[in-house]
């Protein structure tokens, strides 16, 4: 588990997929928020500097591309993680690593997968691991 409560952020216009990721995060011990487009994703993020941020790509408002490109474009640090299902997960998520994603992942995907992520963008952290079934 995470010795301090890092705060994360999941930014998805999907309802369940983000509640999945934020209970996903939560059990790896991160104190998480949720946002459902990238303009409440980057109010979030001004207001509670999250280390660690994922984003959906296809949204509506603010899609996730133009989302990483204002973490980006105004210096956050913050690890952000891009994550896209279906055909246009081919295209965007190389664009989105391009654009200043330190991580993508095509959906879906599950804890084990996520943990094995986060335990490469954080080796000094540890995760618990996921049980085999």
């Amino acid at each position: 588990m995470c010795v301090a409560r890092d705060v994360a952020l999941v930014i998805d216009d999907q309802p369940d997929v983000r509640l999945a990721i934020k209970l996903m995060l939560e059990r790896l011990g991160y104190l998480t928020l949720a946002a459902c487009d990238g303009e409440e994703g980057l109010r979030l993020f001004d207001q509670y500097r999250p280390v660690l941020v994922i984003t959906d790509l296809l949204m509506p408002r603010r899609e996730g591309i133009e989302t990483i490109r204002a973490f980006r474009g105004h210096g956050h640090r913050a690890t952000v993680i891009a994550v896209s299902g279906g055909m246009a997960a081919r295209d965007s998520l190389p664009f989105a690593l391009k654009l200043g994603a330190d991580y993508a992942i095509a959906k879906p995907f599950g804890f084990g997968e996520l943990s094995g992520v986060l335990a490469s963008l954080f080796p000094y952290k540890e995760y618990p691991q996921p049980h085999p079934g």
